[in-house]
């Protein structure tokens, strides 16, 4: 072998068969050019016999180590950027290794573990392997479906990511390096995906203390503040005695409502019809999904007044008669009122005459000097 400027050979025993086998021990540098020939001869041909170098051989000697491409660009949705926590059973992952000798024959290994407060999860830890899909001089690629739920069935929190490394080598043995490196794992970060639809409160209309045979409405309210999209099948239902249950009014009309609550929502409001058949407090429950073992809900706080009866003169009679009376009293109040206001003109009228005489007596002042003054003329 012609190791950069360097000849190494070794010389070995031919066995009766024709083969042969050694080692040879190269330089502890880096050559020009990684792929040398091996170049093999006979020695001591008996005879008249003759050999003839043979060059088809070859050895490569792989001194960079191996490194792992998370190609954006190219598969932006493989990646290892985001994961959603509630689609981790089936996720893609593509690789691209970056070798100018090529990776260790077969899929590619691989590794995982959950990361809480920077510290691995124990019991997390998984392993999986990756397909090559393109098979290039220097850029491999590897791509296959993994599953990375939590092998303890942990629940994902919100600050949880995953550490992912590659553990295979390149031909020479050459452990990769960089990210997706054991000593540098890829951090892949956990997005809390989740539905997490909720009742959160009721309005009952016009009051929670109706009487027997009213109908009421209940106002029912909800929340999703997760950050996946789902819905629910709500039905309001009474439980009476024998423990069977009854649709209310609503839901026996129309069955039940699917209520679609979107992410991080809140106040979706949906509205059911309940008749009151008895005094007393009823027993009603909103059954979501159709689950009756476990009622989702209760609403309490609904106390049926009975119907009100006439027994002891009460009731609508004594209703009417006090109201009677009510106006009879405004009637003579009235006419008092009259009465009164005719006495008041009458005094009124007695004064414009005491007015009248005053005038009179006036008068006759006026004319009191004219005859004083004729007096006076007959005087003279």
């Amino acid at each position: 072998v012609i190791y950069g400027t360097q000849e190494v050979d070794i010389v070995v025993e031919v066995d009766s068969d024709g083969s042969f086998s050694g080692s040879m021990v190269l330089p502890a540098r880096v050559p020009l050019n990684p792929e040398m020939s091996v170049t093999t001869s006979v020695l001591n041909v008996p005879g008249l016999g003759s050999s003839v170098a043979n060059s088809d051989a070859s050895v490569i000697v792989d001194s960079k180590a191996p490194q792992a491409l998370f190609n954006i660009a190219d598969y932006p949705d493989s990646s290892l950027t985001i994961l959603d926590s509630d689609m981790l059973g089936d996720v893609t992952v593509t690789v691209t290794m970056v070798d100018e000798i090529g990776m260790m024959d077969g899929p590619l290994q691989v590794s995982w573990v959950y990361v809480r407060a920077n510290g691995p999860v124990a019991g997390t830890e998984a392993t999986g392997e990756l397909t090559m899909i393109i098979d290039d001089d220097t850029n491999d690629v590897y791509q296959s479906a993994l599953d990375f739920s939590p092998l303890n069935d942990m629940k994902i929190e919100s600050g949880d990511y995953l550490w992912f490394w590659i553990t295979s080598t390149d031909k020479s043995g050459n452990e990769i390096i960089g990210s997706g490196s054991d000593s540098a794992p890829r951090q892949v970060t956990l997005r809390i995906m989740e539905f997490l639809g909720q009742y959160t409160r009721s309005v009952i209309n016009p009051s929670n203390t109706p009487v027997q045979g009213e109908i009421i409405s209940i106002e029912t309210f909800w929340e999703n503040p997760g950050k996946r999209e789902g819905e629910f099948t709500v039905g309001l239902y009474e439980l009476v005695d024998g423990g069977q249950w009854r649709e209310s009014l609503s839901t026996a009309s129309n069955g039940v409502i699917v209520l679609s609550l979107p992410a991080e929502s809140s106040s979706v409001y949906a509205e059911f019809q309940w008749e009151s058949y008895e005094p007393g407090q009823p027993n009603m429950y909103l059954i979501v999904d159709g689950d009756f073992d476990n009622p989702y809900q209760a609403i309490t706080g609904i106390n049926v007044q009975p119907t009100p009866t006439t027994e002891g003169g009460g009731g609508e009679d004594s209703q009417m008669l006090l109201l009677g009376g009510v106006l009879v009293v405004v009637v003579l109040g009235i006419a008092m009122t009259m009465l009164r206001g005719r006495d008041s003109d009458d005094y009124y009228y007695e004064d414009d005459d005491d007015d009248y005489y005053e005038d009179d007596s006036w008068e006759y002042e006026k004319e009191k000097p004219q005859q004083e003054e004729e007096s006076d003329d007959e005087a003279e």
